[in-house]
């Protein structure tokens, strides 16, 4: 009997922790996304559907409590039938004299003593298997190894010393097998570098920063760094030297000093500060009464709160204050007006310039203000293919190339849907075709075409 209610009781704990897990998923979503909620007026449909991850937990619960009831009454009712039973039999035995009122005592101390001790075993059986179904999760947790290492490779001292290389790259994400993102990359950046990659949304932009930083491994081909493989590299000692700042940042609980110095717990003052006014956050922090001292973290807390470009702006600082060799920016100001964006890019322009050579800078970028700004710039198109690689300005006047086309159809010049059309004076149909999203419909007009994107 405790056999089979373990087994049960150990596939209920585990569903009860699956539900519960799902639980803290959909309060964490809806709780994160309450102003959506409210802006699309769906409070009451997102209560219920939190009332039904409520109700998965209550009915399980309600399951676990009624065979936990069935289990426990079975057995006391059969110890306490046993018992009557031998009593029973014991007192027919001292009336035919076979045995004393001793006797039938000393024994049925010996059966209460031996069941509470059956009865215990069973308990405790039934205890263990609940105990390992809510904790099966972890075990596979615990049992889960990383594809990548972080903590084994090389630590290459002069590793940033050299070109980064993208070589005859084919790539996939795990959970988009069936889309390939790039078929055959092949992508050279040269040390000191100050490179922009554009492309239409999906083209693969971002995706070259997360294989640059190896959080994902190429199906085949593969990324080197100064002629060294990044799969034979120490990833921690590696990633410490290239600073990374995403297009929406997270900021953690704490003082604003806290967060920027999350990578360099020893950084002084002046350093602080330093990488603050790069950024152009500095002025903003010091109008807070505590500035650099001030708490930022959810509103409940009453603390300060930030707006979009305030988080970029600070986690900007929190990787310049690393001194990386490899900077990589995606989409690091689009929270920003152009003239504070303008700001931040020619600070890091100045940083470039002042380090010749020893900074690589890698944008992600759309808006054009970023984009003039770098010394080359590669174009991608939405298969993942590199279909222009050059200077700005080169790029940019000359009409059998398409940049222009690309910087007005993909928001670079028209911010938001792009519902208007833009027509190429000498632009080939074919470079035309190459370029234009998916979506985008071509009408050959006199002297070029005409375009009209579906945003």
């Amino acid at each position: 009997m405790s056999t089979v209610y373990g087994r049960r009781i150990k596939q209920l704990s585990r569903t009860i922790q699956d539900n519960l897990g799902d639980m803290t998923k959909v309060t964490e979503e809806k709780l994160n996304g309450l102003k959506t909620i409210q802006s699309f007026a769906q409070q009451t449909k997102v209560v219920h559907e939190y009332n039904q991850e409520i109700k998965k937990i209550f009915n399980s619960s309600m399951l676990e409590g009624k065979l936990s009831g069935i289990y426990f009454s079975g057995n006391g009712f059969l110890g306490n039938v046993t018992m009557i039973g031998l009593l029973v039999i014991g007192t027919n035995f001292i009336g035919r004299g076979d045995i004393s009122i001793g006797d039938l005592s000393s024994f049925m101390m010996y059966a209460v003593y031996t069941g509470s001790s059956v009865f215990g075993l069973g308990n405790f059986y039934t205890e263990l298997m609940k105990g390992i179904g809510a904790a099966e999760r972890i075990f596979e947790l615990i049992e889960l190894k990383p594809k990548i290492t972080t903590s084994l490779g090389e630590k290459v001292k002069d590793l940033t010393e050299g070109d980064i290389k993208f070589s005859n790259i084919r790539f996939n994400y795990p959970s988009r097998s069936d889309t390939p993102v790039f078929n055959n990359l092949n992508l050279g950046i040269k040390r000191g570098e100050h490179v922009c990659i554009v492309g239409p949304s999906g083209s693969g932009k971002s995706t070259i920063s997360q294989l640059l930083l190896r959080f994902y491994d190429p199906i085949s081909g593969g990324v080197t760094v100064n002629n060294h493989d990044i799969k034979d590299l120490n990833l921690n000692f590696y990633r410490s030297l290239i600073g990374y700042v995403q297009q929406e940042p997270l900021l953690f609980s704490g003082t604003i000093r806290e967060n920027i110095t999350f990578g360099v717990k020893d950084a002084s003052d002046e350093e602080i500060a330093y990488a603050a006014k790069l950024s152009n956050a500095y002025d903003f922090i010091m109008e807070f009464p505590d500035g650099f001292d001030t708490y930022i973290g959810p509103s409940s807390t009453g603390s300060a709160q930030l707006s979009g470009g305030q988080k970029q702006r600070i986690s900007l600082a929190r990787t310049l204050i690393k001194h990386p060799k490899i900077l990589v920016l995606d989409e690091a100001t689009s929270a920003l007006d152009s003239h504070l964006e303008e700001v931040v890019m020619r600070n890091l322009s100045q940083l470039s310039r002042e380090k010749t050579g020893e900074i690589t800078i890698l944008l992600i970028a759309h808006r054009l203000s970023t984009i003039k700004n770098s010394e080359r710039i590669i174009v991608l198109n939405n298969h993942g293919e590199v279909v222009e690689d050059g200077y700005f300005s080169v790029l940019y006047s000359d009409p059998d190339i398409g940049f222009v086309f690309f910087a007005a159809i993909w928001g670079v010049v028209v911010y938001g849907p792009v519902t208007s059309w833009v027509q190429l004076s000498h632009a080939p149909a074919a470079r035309a075709r190459a370029l234009a999203p998916s979506g985008a419909r071509l009408v050959p007009v006199a002297g070029g075409i005409r375009i009209t994107a579906r945003g």
